[in-house]
């Protein structure tokens, strides 16, 4: 017979939480979000830049600046979806991706199968969005399914390189303050690994026992 599983009452209670937001996001037309309505207007504009009463009026300038982790999902999302739906859809995957990455994110690092602090960002995921820009909620669960994925890996494997890049660039596109947390990130953990190499070069030269073991 198989033992009895205990139930993570924690991690209901984190679906309970995320269903909740998911009904408030679309429970009302206007959320009180602060530039919410213009960066939507925005993506109606890039929708419709090629009806002559929008472009004598606008113009796209391709160049590469960052900042568009909301008009460039949603502008994907309004090729197929009309534009308060897929500003809706935008939302949901704020709201549900942010506490979820940092679980992710916490599990991934910790190396440990359940922890109370994978939790932590659950009570506030729907709150953040009347502090912080939506656009940069959803850099920022992007950033933490990144830390997730590569700090574990960074010292085991080169050949993520190619894809730690591609990752970046990303993150540059999405939110430049997100872009610049990563390279925060990759600089400490860049740090912390020489340390950790200089301390065991150290101990198994000061130490002849260790070094023969080694």
């Amino acid at each position: 017979m198989n033992p009895k599983r205990s139930v993570d009452y924690f991690l209901v209670v984190a679906v309970l939480i995320t269903v909740a937001n998911v009904i408030l996001i679309w429970a009302y037309r206007f959320l009180p979000l602060y530039d919410y309505p213009m960066w939507l207007y925005e993506v109606h504009i890039l929708k419709e830049l090629s009806d002559p009463l929008f472009a004598r009026n606008y113009e796209l300038l391709l160049v590469p600046v960052p900042n568009l982790g909301l008009v460039g999902p949603v502008w994907i999302l309004h090729l197929f979806l009309p534009l308060e739906i897929a500003g809706k859809a935008f939302l949901t995957l704020c709201v549900v991706g942010l506490p979820w990455s940092f679980r992710f994110c916490v599990r991934s690092v910790s190396g440990k199968e359940r922890s109370w602090a994978e939790y932590f960002a659950f009570p506030f995921s729907f709150g953040c969005f009347f502090f912080l820009g939506q656009g940069f909620l959803f850099g920022l669960g992007v950033l933490l399914l990144s830390m997730g994925y590569f700090l574990p890996r960074l010292d085991k494997s080169r050949s993520l390189l190619f894809l730690l890049s591609l990752d970046l660039l990303l993150l540059y596109f999405l939110h430049a303050i997100v872009f610049l947390l990563m390279i925060v990130v990759l600089m400490s953990n860049a740090l912390a690994l020489r340390y950790s190499a200089r301390s065991m070069m150290r101990l198994s030269s000061s130490s002849p026992r260790y070094s023969s073991i080694i």
